[in-house]
């Protein structure tokens, strides 16, 4: 899903893929509806991107932090008990 600049440790790929389809399936609607068949398609595209991308951004942004997370030195720690017993504050940690 090249569509989508996201790292692969939320799962969300296909989850994306899915939901584009059904927007993708709305916005072509709407496009024909509203100005016909020919100029509905140009329409419908650039109403798709802007709604994918509305949607999409959150996803992006908590793959990317799900990354630093799994990446950071606490997360190296055996079994995270060191994050349990210590109460550490994950995504404070994550933002540093």
């Amino acid at each position: 899903d090249a569509a989508h600049p996201m790292t692969p440790f939320k799962a969300q790929g296909a989850n994306q893929a899915l939901s584009d389809a059904v927007l993708l399936a709305e916005a072509l609607v709407q496009g024909v509806r509203e100005h016909g068949a020919l100029a509905g398609l140009d329409a419908a595209l650039p109403l798709f991107e802007r709604r994918m991308l509305s949607r999409s951004a959150r996803v992006v942004v908590g793959s990317r932090e799900k990354a630093k997370e799994l990446h950071s030195s606490l997360a190296l720690q055996p079994g995270r008990k060191v994050q349990r017993d210590t109460g550490v504050d994950m995504p404070r940690v994550v933002r540093a």
